[in-house]
């Protein structure tokens, strides 16, 4: 949007903050992280498919409007633009879905200058050609390159591959080796540097008596893994230029907590887990698509990565950060004084909990290696001891928003409510990417390879026209930035007060970077201002460019005055419409999906709210009678008093835990009448649809048969 903004298109300015306000309603707290009751949690799913759903209207409106101001006079009657939204600039194969009639028997991709591009084809149905293209040039970054269908096949001009093979179970290109375990766990050599990683990619499944809140193993603990169990293993792709095998296991795991809720169920469902491996051409790291049909409730499951590196720190990607954790145990507050512990009433951990945060990424690095885990959605990762092995949590079924009773956590956190659907059930789909590189992380740089697997290129096909803008575009980039890899863009806008264009960018190194900033267009101003975009110092320009200096971790956010430009003109007057991906398609198995909500268990939940009534009745009827002793005395008895007090608390206690007991009930006895409408309105939908068929077939057949009389 502030790119096609900058070259004339009008800036989207009050739908952007009503996206924003819409996303905002999702920041309180707790419900942020998933802390709240189930209409909550339905709530904040609506609003953030909302906001996803107006960021890619306004998205595409730019995209189109820039591709309809490109000139494409040098090319075919079809020109594919690709985009790439990174701020460094990438070259590699991209999986777009173009319209090519169908009476175009073949076609080849080409540059503007004629040079032809490779594809791998992938399927043509009508006019739908799904293709993987290799780009050949570097998309610059914040920009794009076009390249041209013509309706003739050309041979292209040697570029990377990646092979295959079913029988061997391996796919390979210049940087890595991948072959597909038994078990569909991965055994990668990183070829550079001849590191080689083994049973990479299984899953690990535990019992989780813990709530919205933490986690918590059971008392008795179940662990399962699929290390060790048959794959149904087949190869999808061969190449040139992508590779892809699907990979089928089915664990047999426990239906949920045992009825003490003290260890895991001995009975079992049996958990269908698909996932798609790909590896392209000119690759460094191998991406997984992993869907799982989740149908048992109270675990855990992760996919774990050992990576045998001797290190005792982990990297995560951060907002604004690389930050760094210790792999060792970390104390957990149990040195608390003695004098203190009586006044921490709020939720505090027993044991060391190692799970960490992160964003986008997280590496292991020792003297000779390093081993990155990409994340696009994912957020939580632990580093096991044994073999140093990266474990990232895919989901976590529990029952209760919050609960007193676990294993890893004393105090109070939250309202003890009953939450089904924070079981997670049904299909679930995850994306992560295994990128294994040399010993020095800094220049691997993840956090920028990371980008290849979060923020993936976008495609606009349109017809040839006319247009001012050129076929290949940056709109910004870095000059002379050293040292290399360090100044990462985490915001490109319109500033607030509409007068100029605002760069953000942080320093992810711990020393300080120092480059150029160059930005499309003629610079009038410049300046360097705070978070608030208040101006702090004037900048200096020299040859369209803007000196920018970080210390290490540091946030810098630039305006620059740009002199106005219109290079787009009419937004409407060439056809331009945005790609979709390329997604996986392939067959599903037929699961029943267990009942999210049992009568038994609202029934539970309204039997707990009786008896806390009838507890709460009877505190209240012993501390009247306590305090109507108290009164009958003049001189107050301190014994008497601190145990009225005492019941005072636990008649405070009771009260909240009725309350929340009751709206536990409530709630549930309301998804519970909810879900059993919905599905008799679905029985009966279907029903009424097929009444409707036979009466229009029944009336056609018997004007048929009365047609027939009347001729003889």
């Amino acid at each position: 949007n502030t790119v096609a903004w900058a070259l004339g298109f009008d800036y989207p300015e009050e739908r952007f903050e009503q996206a924003w306000k819409t996303l905002l309603l999702n920041h309180t707290h707790d419900d942020m992280c998933g802390c709240c009751i189930d209409p909550i949690a339905r709530d904040m799913q609506d609003r953030f498919a909302e906001v996803s759903r107006m960021a890619r209207v306004m998205s595409s409106e730019s995209l189109r409007a820039i591709t309809q101001a490109i000139d494409m006079s040098a090319g075919g009657e079809t020109a594919v633009v690709i985009f790439n939204p990174s701020s460094r600039p990438r070259r590699e194969v991209v999986g777009i879905s173009l319209e090519i009639p169908e009476a175009v028997a073949q076609f080849s991709i080409c540059d503007e200058n004629g040079h032809i591009i490779p594809y791998q084809l992938v399927s043509r149905i009508g006019d739908k050609t799904d293709l993987y293209l290799w780009t050949t040039h570097v998309i610059p970054a914040v920009g794009y390159r076009t390249y041209f269908v013509i309706p003739e096949h050309k041979e292209p001009a040697a570029s990377p591959q990646v092979t295959a093979s079913a029988s061997d179970r391996v796919m390979e290109n210049e940087y890595l080796h991948v072959k597909i375990n038994d078990d569909g766990s991965l055994t990668i050599r990183e070829k550079i540097h001849n590191d080689v990683y083994e049973n990479l990619g299984y899953f690990e499944d535990g019992g989780d008596a813990g709530d919205t809140y933490d986690y918590s193993y059971p008392q008795q603990d179940r662990v399962i893994t699929s290390l060790g169990q048959q794959a149904s293993i087949t190869l999808e792709m061969a190449g040139p230029l992508l590779a892809r095998f699907r990979v089928e296991l089915t664990l047999k795991l426990p239906r949920g907590l045992n009825a003490e809720g003290n260890g895991r169920n001995e009975k079992t469902r049996k958990v269908p887990i698909i996932s798609y491996v790909e590896l392209a051409a000119n690759a460094g790291h191998v991406e997984i698509h992993t869907v799982v049909h989740n149908v048992v409730k109270d675990h855990r499951l992760r996919v774990l990565f050992p990576s045998g590196l001797q290190t005792d720190t982990s990297y995560a990607g951060m907002p604004f950060d690389v930050a760094r954790f210790p792999v060792a145990e970390v104390s957990h507050g149990e040195d608390v004084p003695p004098q203190l512990q009586g006044l921490m009433l709020a939720g505090r951990y027993t044991v060391p909990v190692q799970t960490r945060p992160f964003q986008n990424f997280v590496s292991l690095a020792d003297d000779d290696s390093s081993l990155t885990i990409f994340s696009k959605g994912l957020s939580e990762y632990e580093v096991l001891p044994d073999n140093n092995t990266i474990a990232l949590t895919l989901l976590r079924g529990v029952r209760w928003l919050a609960r007193p009773d676990l294993q890893t956590r004393v105090g109070d956190v939250g309202p003890h409510i009953f939450t089904p659907e924070a079981q997670g059930l049904g299909v679930q789909t995850f994306d992560y990417a295994i990128y294994p590189h040399g010993s020095n992380l800094a220049l691997a740089n993840p956090h920028f390879e990371a980008d290849r697997h979060t923020l993936k290129f976008r495609a606009v096909q349109t017809n040839a026209h006319p247009g001012r803008l050129p076929v290949e575009y940056s709109f910004l980039g870095w000059v002379n930035e050293e040292p290399s890899g360090g100044l990462k863009l985490s915001a490109l806008k319109q500033s607030e007060e509409g007068d100029g264009l605002i760069v953000r960018l942080y320093n992810a190194l711990d020393e300080p970077v120092k480059a150029r900033l160059r930005v499309a267009g003629h610079i009038v101003e410049a300046w360097q201002t705070n978070l608030a975009e208040e101006i702090q110092t004037t900048l200096p320009i020299a040859e369209g460019t803007i000196p920018v200096q970080a210390r290490g971790k540091e946030i810098i956010t630039i305006k620059v005055k740009l002199e106005p430009s219109q290079l787009i003109e009419d937004f409407t007057r060439h056809r331009a419409q945005v790609l979709l991906p390329l997604s996986f398609n392939g067959p599903q198995p037929r699961v029943k999906t267990p009942p999210l909500l049992t009568t038994d268990e609202v029934t539970a939940e309204l039997q707990r709210a009786r008896q806390l009534e009838l507890a709460l009745q009877a505190i209240r009827s012993e501390a009247y009678i306590l305090n109507e002793d108290i009164a009958r005395h003049a001189e107050p008895d301190l014994a008497q008093l601190t145990l009225l007090q005492r019941l005072k608390g636990r008649e405070a206690t009771l009260a909240r835990q009725h309350y929340e007991a009751r709206i536990s009930a409530l709630l549930n006895q309301q998804l519970l009448v909810t879900n059993e409408m919905e599905s008799e309105l679905d029985q009966i939908g279907e029903s009424l649809n097929w009444a409707r068929v036979r009466k229009r077939v029944g009336e056609f057949l018997t004007h048929y048969y009365e047609e027939q009389l009347k001729q003889k």
